[in-house]
């Protein structure tokens, strides 16, 4: 896998190779990128790989909900994302740079991760079918110095995934 980085100003798909399967690629054409994989069938556990690292990350909490990405040997939470009403959220990184997740628009099709100055690093359009998830991710060209980039991207698309999960538990 080649770093996220290198593919700044561009978009990427994260796509999900097989339906009944909680797996997906983050993919510039046929070269993957990163992955994500949840561990067990039901629960939060995924584990996030890319070029550069390997995270798991979880959902805790009801309200607020949280989301935690820790390193794979690592038994500290390097980063967690604190959701707020309507799926909003802060995180902050080791290094002590704060992000902003906001969605936009009224049915959450579009998501950003934006410096704590309101630029944006990552935007999400997602496609969701029966059965399956995707989205497109562009990478904008401002986020090549960002030191945990491959992190927000995955910890990005578990966001999505465990609050469509959650939306659509609570509507049927």
């Amino acid at each position: 896998m080649r770093p996220l980085e290198e593919f700044a100003g561009q978009d990427l798909e994260w796509v999900q190779p097989t339906r009944l399967r909680r797996a997906w690629d983050l993919r510039s054409g046929a070269e993957t990128v990163a992955m994500l994989r949840w561990q067990q069938t039901f629960g939060s556990l995924a584990l996030g790989e890319a070029a550069n690292g390997r995270w798991y990350f979880k959902r805790h909490g009801f309200i607020p909900p949280r989301i935690t990405a820790r390193a794979e040997r690592s038994a500290r939470d390097p980063v967690t994302l604190q959701l707020g009403w309507l799926g909003k959220g802060e995180l902050q990184t080791p290094d002590g740079r704060r992000f902003r997740w906001t969605p936009i628009g009224l049915l959450y099709r579009r998501w950003t991760m934006s410096t704590d100055a309101g630029s944006v690093v990552l935007r999400y359009h997602t496609h969701i079918e029966l059965l399956r998830k995707g989205a497109t991710l562009r990478v904008e060209r401002t986020s090549v110095s960002i030191a945990h980039l491959s992190l927000l991207a995955i910890l990005g698309w578990y966001t999505i995934v465990r609050l469509t999960d959650e939306a659509a538990s609570h509507a049927g």
